[in-house]
């Protein structure tokens, strides 16, 4: 999603972030995903398939896998016989920063961690740029996972750049002796 858009005089970059982190490796409270063995893919190593079946409050995934991946709770998603398998994945609840005591919550809490895994290994991680009409940079921030995400970093773009004119303002009447 390579993007510009110009905001009182300045741009506004929007980048693919190149190497963001792996969620499931790096953040607490979002839960597992444990690939069965047989897939390629990996997430998270220090737990096995089986030991995520036996979790309490699992949700088994399924992995529509075509010019990327997708994966959905089990019966839901993209379906096609050649495309979708079934339980090839697990999501387990961290029951330690965020625990589920319910299965509803334990789904809704999978189906967010599909989506999260979904933009994280589709290319789906960007960062956002200001820079001023001279070309230097005024801020940047990185890992914002999805389109929804890269909206609020437009936003925190634009307040930099509100507060970046706002003290170029009150700078060059002092320099200038005013």
């Amino acid at each position: 999603m390579e993007n510009t858009e110009e905001y009182k005089g300045c741009t506004i970059e929007i980048h693919n972030d190149d190497s963001p982190m792996n969620p499931f490796e790096d953040w607490d409270g979002i839960g597992k995903i444990v690939f069965h063995p047989n897939a390629r893919h990996v997430c998270n190593t220090d737990i096995t398939y089986d030991e995520a079946r036996e979790t309490p409050f699992s949700v088994p995934l399924s992995a529509y896998i075509h010019s990327g991946i997708a994966l959905s709770v089990l019966g839901e998603g993209y379906r096609c016989r050649w495309d979708t398998s079934d339980n090839i994945a697990i999501w387990t609840p961290d029951q330690e920063n965020a625990p589920v005591k319910r299965r509803k919550t334990a789904e809704k809490y999978a189906r967010q961690a599909c989506e999260l895994f979904n933009q994280w290994a589709n290319g789906e991680v960007y960062g956002v740029e200001s820079i001023d009409p001279s070309g230097n940079q005024i801020g940047a921030c990185w890992g914002y996972y999805g389109d929804e995400a890269v909206r609020d970093g437009i936003k925190e773009a634009k307040s930099e750049i509100d507060y970046h004119l706002k003290e170029a303002a009150k700078i060059i009447p002092a320099a200038l002796g005013a």
